[in-house]
């Protein structure tokens, strides 16, 4: 009797659900939502090329990604730049680049310091993803 009753109740709940829809489909003409830029927080994953500076640069370095120039003939991009692409937004790039040279270790590394290119400093950079 009680499973009975437990049926009763759940088909009468589905019933009343389905009758809860409408058959219009409102406006379905166009997005609702629209963006205008990618911020990206995070690690290699997601960084652009904050050391894609100086010897590291020369070096082929400095831009964390698995599709290499060289290795496919593919563009170099992450999950943020693909997904600007997909958007249809530009392609980010990193609010801070650079080296903070270790003198001892690495003396020639020319004009390597770190610069800020984001809002901050009167920059539109907005990924601020660090790899290393």
């Amino acid at each position: 009797m009680k499973k009975l009753h437990v049926l009763t109740t759940a088909l009468a709940a589905a019933a009343f659900l389905a009758g809860c829809g409408g058959d219009d489909d409102g406006d379905q003409s166009s997005p609702h939502v629209t963006f205008t830029q990618v911020v990206s927080f995070g690690d290699s994953l997601s960084d652009v090329g904050t050391y894609n500076v100086g010897v590291v640069k020369a070096q082929g370095g400095g831009h964390y990604s698995i599709n290499g120039v060289g290795a496919t003939g593919l563009p170099r991009i992450n999950w943020t730049e693909f997904l600007a692409d997909t958007l249809l937004l530009t392609q980010p790039c990193a609010a801070e680049t650079g080296l903070t040279p270790i003198a001892p270790f690495v003396p020639t590394l020319g004009d390597e310091t770190p610069k800020f290119h984001d809002a901050s400093a009167g920059g539109t950079c907005t990924n601020y993803a660090q790899g290393g």
